[in-house]
């Protein structure tokens, strides 16, 4: 689930009149700060990483017989899927320090 689907109009008194309404991709009514986006992205990235990962082990877990070299090759993957989501992880952090030393 991305979290940048959820968009919803909402009227901006200070930006538009009564009349009119300005889109806002938001939670809560409430605008992202410059930059949030690219941090929610990261977060949709991590889950989207240690799901495939879940099902790689649900695939591995269900098999009755393993073809040759099948348990290093999908360890292989699993590995790789939690590397990338340790990665994008590292970023998204980074990004979450900046913002908050923004914030002050």
């Amino acid at each position: 689930m991305s979290h940048t689907q959820f968009v919803y109009p909402q009227t901006a008194p200070a930006v538009c009149s009564a009349q009119n309404s300005i889109w806002y991709v938001g939670e809560d009514k409430e605008t992202y700060t410059a930059g949030f986006t690219d941090l929610l992205d990261l977060t949709d990235r991590i889950i989207d990483k240690l799901l495939k990962a879940e099902a790689v082990c649900w695939v591995l877990h269900d098999a009755k017989d393993y073809p040759e070299n099948a348990l290093a090759e999908t360890t292989a993957v699993i590995a790789e899927l939690i590397h990338e989501a340790y990665e994008a992880h590292t970023t998204q952090w980074e990004g979450v320090k900046r913002l908050a030393k923004r914030k002050r």
